[in-house]
């Protein structure tokens, strides 16, 4: 009748063991720079792409980073928000080939020559950025992407654009 509490004993410790271990495991995976897509921080986003990734810096009221995707390890979606009828989707991607489109207005993103589409539904601009000299890998070059529902003007969506830096 002794053994009874002690192989329970015994029996309750193997299964948190396991237990733990699968939580650990979960842990592991969720922390694997391989796992994509999966939600992050800008730090851990820039620690898988290899190189200090632009940020929204100073966007116009109202305007908040909802949450971070890590597509691959290029890829990095942000989801911007001022409500829910002004939703912004900046994509930046860490490439070799620099943008360069013919036949479609350009504009001016902190005077880096940017191009804007304009869409039945959505508008969008798209440019390159280029990590500057004082970072710790110089020259790497993104192309970034921001889309934008027709509902938000323009000039909105440009100073958005114009936000992201590092």
């Amino acid at each position: 009748m002794k053994l009874k509490p002690i192989i329970i004993v015994i029996l309750c410790t193997i299964f948190m063991t396991v237990g733990l271990s699968c939580f650990n495991n979960q842990e592991e995976i969720q922390n694997n720079s391989t796992v994509f897509p999966r939600e992050v921080t800008l730090e851990q986003a820039s620690e898988v792409i290899g190189a200090e990734v632009p940020s929204p810096h100073g966007m116009p009221e109202g305007y908040t980073v909802q949450n971070i995707i890590l597509e691959d390890s290029n890829t990095l979606k942000l989801l911007i928000v001022k409500s829910d009828d002004y939703n912004i989707d900046l994509t930046i991607n860490k490439t070799v080939v620099p943008l360069k489109i013919s036949g479609v207005p350009t504009v001016s993103i902190n005077g880096i020559v940017g191009y804007f589409y304009s869409g039945e539904d959505e508008n969008m601009i798209q440019w390159n950025m280029v990590l500057p000299s004082q970072t710790t890998t110089p020259g790497t070059l993104f192309e970034l992407t921001l889309i934008a529902s027709k509902n938000i003007p323009t000039g909105e969506v440009q100073i958005v654009a114009e936000s992201v830096g590092w």
